[in-house]
């Protein structure tokens, strides 16, 4: 079962966050071989952001129907056709879904996107002790007053959304057992 966390200090993120940027932290235990121990980030990334949390797909759409007039950027800013996991290998710069990848560590990855209102960056950092840990985070640095406003809106969403997509990650590593998962 997810919870609130706190990022490690290892993170990248924090080098991201100022201190008056918002940032919050979940985090799910698991124990999947390969997820502790040869999954790639960009595997675990991918994992994640295809998980299909009931509702998630419907706020989605309302939430581009009212900004969309606003000139925030929606779906539809982005290739719908975006690779999950780019071929061959992907790299800053890239898309997993319709986020674009900012760095690529060996235990983080760090996706985001950059817009008029506010910048956010989400980090998916896997501690790999046993039993591991996989946090996910995010920090979103507001410009200005809609930026306060749109995340005062969408927080209580965000936080639901964010538990249960980690809380469906654990649940597809347990029953992989030691093995990979596939993204489809």
């Amino acid at each position: 079962m997810s919870r609130s966390n706190v990022l490690p200090a290892e993170s990248q993120l924090h080098t991201y966050a100022r201190a008056q940027d918002f940032m919050d932290c979940f985090s799910v235990t698991f124990n999947n071989e390969w997820a502790r121990t040869r999954a790639t980030m960009p595997e675990i990334a991918a994992l994640a952001t295809t998980i299909e949390v009931p509702g998630a797909q419907s706020l989605m759409q309302l939430r581009d129907l009212i900004v969309k007039p606003m000139g925030l950027k929606t779906a539809d800013n982005f290739d719908d056709g975006a690779d999950v996991i780019p071929e061959p290998k992907p790299q800053v710069g890239d898309r997993i879904g319709f986020f674009k990848i900012y760095s690529i560590g060996e235990n983080e990855i760090i996706l985001g996107e950059d817009d008029t209102h506010q910048d956010f960056r989400v980090s998916i950092f896997r501690a790999t002790e046993v039993p591991s840990r996989l946090y996910l985070a995010t920090c979103c640095q507001r410009h200005n007053v809609f930026g306060y406003l749109y995340l005062a809106a969408i927080l209580p969403f965000h936080k639901m959304i964010v538990k249960r997509m980690l809380d469906g990650v654990a649940r597809k590593l347990s029953a992989a057992g030691d093995d990979p998962v596939t993204v489809a």
